[in-house]
């Protein structure tokens, strides 16, 4: 099998290979050039269809496999809590508007004497809103806690990965 010798020189643009020969001699100087093909993937991008790719192709093995997908598993989670608070922003934003909208009706029926009993709805459904928005409150706050939580448990098992 033909193979290629090693360089005598090497330089940042030229490999030098010394071949002595006779004269009016021919040899063959065969020089096979390898790169090795890297491929990198993002932790914030691996999916798990990825990981099941690089176990049936044999670049990791199943204990690899179980500990990327548990890293996957935390970030999931940290998603879903984004999603979450993302939910409870949008909530909090439309009951925003509607106390603006009830607060309007409120000040246009005082001008009637009819309206009593309106306006005890109004006031109503505003206590029932502050409720809310108190919970909503709360609620964020323990997600935005956990999600810290999760994204300094994914940073420091990222940190401690080693295959």
């Amino acid at each position: 099998s033909e193979y290629t010798p090693n360089p005598f020189d090497v330089t940042q643009t030229y490999y030098r290979f010394r071949v002595e020969i006779q004269p009016f001699e021919t040899k063959k100087l065969i020089v096979a050039e390898r790169q090795p093909l890297v491929d990198s993937y993002k932790m914030s991008a691996l999916t798990f269809q990825d990981l099941d790719m690089f176990l049936a192709r044999r670049y990791i093995n199943e204990t690899v496999k179980q500990r990327l997908s548990s890293l996957l598993e935390l970030r999931m989670r940290i998603f879903q809590m984004e999603e979450k608070l993302k939910a409870l922003d949008a909530e909090e934003k439309e009951i925003s508007a509607d106390q603006a909208r009830l607060r309007e009706n409120i000040e246009a029926l005082t001008k009637t004497p009819e309206a009593k009993q309106l306006i005890s709805r109004y006031i109503g459904k505003a206590n029932e809103q502050e409720t809310r928005i108190e919970a909503i409150n709360k609620e964020r706050q323990t997600l935005k806690t956990d999600r810290q939580r999760l994204e300094n448990e994914l940073a420091e098992a990222i940190k401690n990965f080693d295959l």
